[in-house]
């Protein structure tokens, strides 16, 4: 694939996502909710998605746009010491959940994605989340999977290609951190 097919491929998957906006504006109201009453957001994803968590996480602890204080936001992908030890004690699927049971609470934000909807991790936390009154936004491929049923806010870019879907679901994440930063700072 030459790189001017592959680029317009890749927009034209990204440009669909602008059917998103109405669950796009209830994830940023949730996230600006949840963080005006001291709560903080949680990312989660596996590999690539990993990395998508960490970095859209890091957005809101840094800064996205202009200088603001660091918001409430943890990365659950990145203490290597909980996910070996959850792993190794609990399970590969327990690594997400086990630590928003130690450090989340009724009222914070879950914000996870999975490209197949079927991760098992993902899908343990988002039901773990739901028995706590955390609230879940979950960022899928065209098939949203077992993850649909626990999402309260659901947003399926349309391909079955992880890395047009991972485009994607930055975009909307970066979309995401500066309406939570001009929200926050209005």
């Amino acid at each position: 694939m030459n790189l001017l097919n592959y680029l317009s491929q890749s927009s034209d998957v990204i440009l669909s996502c602008a059917s998103h906006s109405k669950e796009l504006s209830g994830a940023v109201d949730a996230c600006v909710e949840s963080l005006n009453d001291g709560n903080t957001i949680f990312w989660a994803g596996n590999g690539g998605s990993a990395a998508e968590a960490q970095h859209l996480s890091a957005e809101l602890v840094g800064r996205f746009v202009v200088e603001s204080l660091p918001y409430r936001s943890v990365a659950l992908t990145v203490d290597t010491s909980a996910i070996t030890a959850i792993g190794n004690d609990y399970g590969f699927d327990s690594i997400f959940s086990r630590q928003l049971e130690g450090l989340g609470r009724c009222g914070d934000i879950v914000i996870a994605f999975t490209t197949s909807g079927y991760s098992k991790n993902i899908v343990d936390l988002l039901k773990r989340s739901r028995d706590m009154g955390v609230h879940t936004i979950c960022f899928t491929g065209e098939n949203a999977g077992e993850v649909g049923q626990y999402s309260d806010i659901l947003i399926q870019v349309q391909s079955s290609k992880t890395w047009f879907i991972q485009e994607s679901h930055g975009v909307m994440g970066h979309f995401i951190c500066a309406n939570i930063e001009e929200r926050m700072l209005a």
